[in-house]
């Protein structure tokens, strides 16, 4: 299997030399795969690790909102609002977190505003969605419900991606 230099680039596909060979990825070992390897930021690897979560979450989203309203939720006050804040708090914290290994230029009040406007575009979709779902009705305060999880979670997503600065660690004793 021949790929042409383009093709290599865009899948992140490094071809070594048989010096560079371990013990089982020779020319000859099975399977002939081995003689690729993956560099760490290869545009696949990145979107295997970063993207497709996302994207499946979306799926999970989409599909969970088809089915009719279930009657086991838990009744107290507000309780959709807050399975709807929750749910949108992890998509938030998947934006963040794939944008942020998008570049390693620091943008994080970027990829933040950025991470919680799609999130909340995805949500208010998901609402108009349900409104032509039997048994779900689109509202408007389930929308901010999922804007308030979308914005907590991207928060988080910061906090916990958060790189040390130099002057900032803490010596032990």
């Amino acid at each position: 299997m021949k790929l042409k230099k383009s093709s290599k680039k865009i899948l992140g596909i490094n071809q070594r030399s048989p010096a560079e060979h371990g013990p089982f990825e020779g020319p000859s070992s099975y399977p002939r795969l081995c003689r690729w390897s993956l560099i760490d930021d290869s545009p696949l690897r990145k979107f295997l690790v970063y993207w497709l979560p996302v994207l499946l979450y979306c799926l999970l989203i989409f599909i969970q909102s088809s089915f009719p309203a279930s009657e086991h939720v838990p009744e107290f006050d507000f309780s959709d609002k807050l399975l709807h804040g929750g749910a949108y708090a992890v998509l938030g914290f998947l934006l963040f977190r794939a944008f942020n290994a998008m570049e390693k230029r620091q943008r994080a009040v970027r990829y933040l505003v950025l991470s919680i406007v799609l999130a909340s575009l995805y949500g208010a979709s998901d609402e108009i969605h349900q409104y032509f779902v039997p048994s779900r009705s689109a509202e408007l305060m389930d929308f901010f419900a999922d804007f308030i999880g979308s914005i907590g979670g991207a928060m988080v997503a910061v906090a916990f991606f958060k790189e040390k600065k130099p002057g900032n660690r803490q010596h032990r004793p």
